[in-house]
């Protein structure tokens, strides 16, 4: 008993650190939607050649669905986190699949986005592996606790 009420506990913990991060990333996500619903053509246009291109990006159907999307999943998976923490609370297991969604959507999102990014160059900025490589270490840093929480709730499932 006392080896459930750890793991329960490990999972409670890892649950509100993954509520707080998704949180944060919506309500990121909720600022700069209108912005990217409706960029700024002049902002875009004085970057030069490279700034126009983002702006085709931007303006085009497919990332204006995909940013609304990736918006309301991301609402969808603080909802279904802050019940996973309501079933915590009561002692309780909550299940696995919402950890299994966070996963699969952020490696969907960001194979999407890297896919679809157009290539520009900016002066000062690249776009090689170098720049790409720190952006995807921190999304996989980010999946971390959502592997530990499938982790530790697999350890409460009793053994068969």
């Amino acid at each position: 008993m006392e080896e459930l009420q750890k793991h329960l506990k490990k999972v409670k913990t890892w649950n509100m650190v993954l509520l707080v991060i998704e949180l944060i990333v919506t309500i990121i996500s909720l600022i700069g939607l209108p912005t990217v619903i409706n960029p700024n053509r002049d902002m875009y246009y004085s970057l030069g050649s490279a700034g126009e291109i983002l702006y085709k990006y931007l303006q085009s159907p497919m990332t204006k669905v995909i940013t609304i999307v990736s918006v309301i999943i991301s609402i969808v998976i603080v909802i279904l986190f802050v019940r996973a923490n309501k079933t915590l609370k009561e002692g309780n297991a909550p299940a696995k699949w919402p950890y299994y969604l966070k996963i699969g959507w952020s490696i969907i999102n960001t194979v999407i986005t890297y896919l679809t990014q157009p290539n520009v160059n900016i002066t000062g900025a690249q776009t090689s592996i170098a720049s790409v490589l720190p952006s995807l270490i921190f999304q996989i840093i980010l999946l971390v606790p959502a592997v530990i929480v499938i982790i530790q709730l697999f350890k409460i499932e009793p053994e068969e």
